[in-house]
């Protein structure tokens, strides 16, 4: 307290028998909510996005954008679309190109950029997770405690390996 839930100040609202019809009480009152929103709301303005290949990490960074949040984009090196470079660029977000198997640096990245929230977009074909990369010392713990290898059981487990350094994953 005080909070969103508990107004301090709305006991100025005791006092409206006094005030004239359509007066706005809190219209004078300093500082404005712009000063208190990063302090109520901190993971609020900026996301990761770490992208697939197809147009929908386009999308995503384009709706973000759109909304006011920063974006950090960590773009998967042997999926992700070389366009996105300049959609990120254009969007004014930070890019970063990170090699399919390296979940550690991926996690680095979206932990020096301030991230505590992510979404996955686009297309990433599982098959090459399984077979033909080089997993870091992160994606080999989570590899190793899949209960299946499927498509599901992965995300569901980076999801939880985000989770544990801070990283909520989105959708």
């Amino acid at each position: 307290w005080p909070g969103v839930r508990f107004d301090l100040l709305s006991i100025t609202s005791w006092f409206h028998p006094l005030l004239p019809a359509g007066f706005y009480n809190k219209t004078f009152l300093w500082p404005g909510w712009e000063t208190f929103e990063p302090a109520i709301r901190p993971d609020m303005s900026r996301i990761g996005l770490i992208a697939g290949n197809g147009r929908f990490p386009f999308l995503v960074l384009q709706g973000a954008r759109s909304l006011g949040h920063d974006v950090t984009v960590v773009a998967v090196k042997e999926e992700a679309f070389p366009e996105l470079e300049a959609a990120a660029g254009d969007a004014g977000a930070d890019l970063h190109w990170v090699s399919l198997g390296h979940l550690g640096k991926c996690i680095k990245i979206l932990k020096s950029a301030g991230v505590t929230r992510a979404v996955m977009a686009g297309q990433v074909k599982h098959v090459k997770i399984f077979s033909g990369i080089i997993p870091d010392l992160t994606l080999l713990s989570v590899l190793r405690r899949l209960k299946a290898r499927n498509t599901d059981a992965l995300i569901a487990a980076v999801a939880e390996v985000l989770a544990d350094h801070g990283i909520t994953l989105i959708d």
